[in-house]
């Protein structure tokens, strides 16, 4: 008896030596976690004009990309949560606004870019501003649209602001946004401007620089852009605000009326006076004028390796926002 306990007791443990064995093989040979990435890029889904993409349209472009299923839209607002805590370097690209002279072109948007610490489930809402309608048209040329990053909390993280329009007879291209925070000024009813940046409005729309005829304002992130009114009726309007949706200005279709000019989504003044150019849309928002102004962009304080940068190569077209796991 006692010698049949020690052979199943020497049985036992071989066996469970065995499976230990096993068991430490098969953790060996398993794969190694694969690590996290995201490269994502958001865009206008297509989307033109004064109002944003919707949720089908996002779904489509999307397709294949990091994106694929992972953004909500709802009034044109692209909403995308963060899945693992770590830095991520975050960009946003504002649009270019329309140049009604075919001689030039209109105002570039901005490219800011930042490393911030985000948390798993943190929610980005996230607008991509269009470009400004009216792109050679002889009459109004809209303000491009903003591209913003916001917190859930509606606290703006990372904007660029986007180019001014202009309307048809000037001398220039249009006035691009402004690197700083300030919208830029609008050249009134000269074939000139200066495109320098506001000293006040910060964080509010942009003003009328002439009494009317000559373009609406673009949206800043707390107020709306300056509509453009002669003799009590509204000619065009200006950008949306965040709280307001951020739709770029419409046109009332009485003046100038060759083609409308709209501002584009991201809060860009419509251009439609009597021939005008809408101001872009951003951080504050940009001047109406024959040359509006561009948009003022912004980097929320506890970002890192900060650029804000317009020029060659910037603000094309619509606008584009970018974001990229760098790590924990």
């Amino acid at each position: 008896m006692h010698t049949g306990s020690k052979t199943l007791h020497r049985l036992a443990t071989t066996g469970a030596t065995a499976l230990g064995v096993a068991l430490l093989l098969a953790a060996c040979s398993s794969p190694p976690a694969t690590p996290y990435t995201l490269d994502a890029t958001f865009t206008t889904c297509g989307a033109t004009g004064p109002t944003g993409p919707n949720q089908t349209a996002c779904d489509t472009a999307y397709a294949g990309t990091d994106l694929a299923a992972s953004v909500s839209v709802a009034s044109g607002i692209q909403s995308f949560t963060i899945e693992k805590t770590g830095t991520y370097r975050v960009t946003s690209e504002g649009a270019q606004g329309a140049s009604a002279d075919p001689a030039y072109v209109g105002g570039r948007g901005a490219r800011a870019q930042a490393d911030l610490e985000l948390n798993a489930g943190d929610v980005l809402r996230i607008v991509v501003g269009q470009a400004g309608s009216g792109e050679d048209s002889g009459s109004n040329g809209g303000g491009g649209g903003g591209s913003f990053v916001v917190a859930s909390a509606s606290v703006p993280l990372v904007i660029g602001g986007g180019g001014g329009g202009t309307r048809a007879e000037v001398d220039q291209n249009g006035c691009n946004a402004n690197t700083g925070t300030f919208g830029i000024v609008g050249s009134g009813s000269a074939r000139t401007s200066s495109c320098t940046a506001k000293a006040d409005s910060e964080t509010m729309g942009g003003s009328l620089t002439s009494g009317s005829f000559y373009g609406s304002a673009g949206a800043g992130f707390f107020g709306d852009g300056a509509n453009d009114v002669s003799g009590g009726t509204t000619l065009g309007f200006g950008g949306l605000s965040w709280a307001n949706g951020m739709l770029g200005g419409d046109w009332n279709d009485e003046c100038g009326d060759d083609d409308p000019g709209e501002g584009g989504f991201g809060g860009g003044g419509s251009g439609s006076g009597c021939n005008g150019g809408g101001g872009g849309g951003g951080y504050s928002g940009g001047d109406g004028g024959r040359l509006a102004g561009g948009g003022g962009s912004f980097v929320t304080a506890s970002a890192t390796n900060v650029t804000v940068a317009v020029g060659a190569g910037i603000g094309v077209g619509d606008g584009v926002v970018t974001l990229e796991y760098l790590g924990d």
